[in-house]
């Protein structure tokens, strides 16, 4: 490794597990027989130099197309059995063909502890020239979003929901976020830490956020101008138990779904997409019961339907369930069939993998997962 050592300045090494130059569309039997290499990533002012077989595989950051790129939540199974580690990351990037003398897409993934795993990220983010360590990226997009909008002085949920496609997950979800992170009070009132967030977003924005959004949010108020006198119930979801000729209808909230099911009387779960684009969940139960769930959104359903199944990753079945608003251990024992001091050890180690905070809020590392796990389902949300 001498003969490199001169061309490697300012690096910096990652201690990391790996597989090099697989398919970029990795299926679930490709990343199960890929071998893993292990070893000292080190990364200098241009380039990644990283150990194999022969020696070194360079990789140049002028071939690097894309960091980061999310996996299908089945392939991040079969990886998490493969290297025993749940935290990954893919590098997409150039390579000349022995054969023809073209250059191809190829992938990099490289697994280890979630914190090694961030800090590479960070540090090959930085050296590309984005500001991967700088606070603008401690919040997902929607979280800044969010942010902006409450300094803005947009603080009602009519006007806020449709930004945010019109689910009040998605926005309670930010608003926990930024509340854990004392950006906003309980009252959503901008916090001093927050009013600086902000005015960083609006330096590294070049401008653009200012004058430019004040201007569309006149526009935007314009057209919800009526918003605030229009409150309507809060949706629901539809419920419907049948039983031979008779029928019962119902609106539950969706933290309130489990309670109208009989967890263990399930037979079997279908997921379905009516002719005009609507969601069902179709319950039998042992007993002859039929239950038609029509989730007030898709990701309801997806995330009912993810949690009820037992041949699902008892991971996944959790986050779903937490996706749901079940936030008591003892619930969610219940729900899932399992005993509680496995839910719990379960729980301790999502914590420790970043996909969920101490208080049971799901982080932006784990709504990656949720995303994943609703994509898999061939019924597009």
């Amino acid at each position: 490794m001498e003969h490199i050592d001169d061309e490697k300045k300012e690096e910096n090494k990652f201690n990391l597990s790996y597989v090099l130059d697989v398919s970029k569309v990795l299926s679930d039997k490709s990343s199960v027989d890929i071998e893993w290499l292990k070893g000292v990533i080190e990364v200098a002012n241009d380039k990644m130099w990283i150990p194999d077989d022969s020696g070194w595989e360079i990789v140049p950051f002028s071939s690097i197309e894309l960091i980061g790129r999310k996996m299908s939540a089945s392939i991040e199974t079969q990886l998490m059995h493969a290297t025993k580690y749940s935290n990954f990351l893919v590098v997409d990037h150039k390579k000349k063909s022995m054969f023809s003398g073209s250059h191809l897409t190829v992938t990099t993934v490289f697994a280890g502890a979630a914190v090694e795993i961030r800090q590479f990220k960070n540090y090959l983010l930085e050296l590309l020239g984005f500001s991967a360590s700088g606070t603008c990226d401690e919040l997902e997009s929607e979280e800044i979003r969010l942010l902006c909008l409450i300094e803005f002085g947009v603080k009602d949920v009519d006007m806020l929901l449709p930004i945010f496609d019109s689910s009040q997950i998605l926005l309670n979800h930010a608003f926990k976020i930024l509340k854990n992170k004392e950006y906003v009070d309980e009252n959503a009132n901008i916090t001093p830490q927050g009013l600086e967030y902000v005015e960083n977003v609006k330096s590294q924005a070049g401008g653009k956020l200012g004058k430019d959004v004040n201007k569309a949010f006149e526009s935007v108020t314009r057209h919800w101008k009526d918003a605030r006198n229009a409150k309507q119930t809060k949706p629901m979801n539809k419920v419907v138990w049948k039983r031979e000729h008779s029928a019962l209808l119902g609106k539950v909230a969706t933290e309130a779904l489990w309670q109208y099911i009989p967890i263990k009387d399930i037979k079997d779960v279908i997921i379905e997409e009516n002719d005009v684009g609507n969601l069902h969940l179709y319950i039998r139960t042992k007993s002859g019961m039929c239950i038609d769930v029509e989730p007030l959104e898709k990701s309801i359903g997806f995330a009912l339907y993810g949690m009820l199944d037992k041949s699902e990753d008892m991971r996944f079945r959790i986050i779903d369930s937490m996706y749901l608003g079940i936030v008591d251990h003892n619930i969610t024992a219940h729900v899932l069939g399992i005993e509680l001091p496995v839910i719990e050890q379960d729980i301790k180690s999502m914590v420790e993998d970043d996909l969920i905070d101490p208080d049971n809020n799901i982080l932006p590392m784990g709504m990656n997962v949720v995303r994943d796990n609703f994509m898999r389902y061939n019924i597009s949300e």
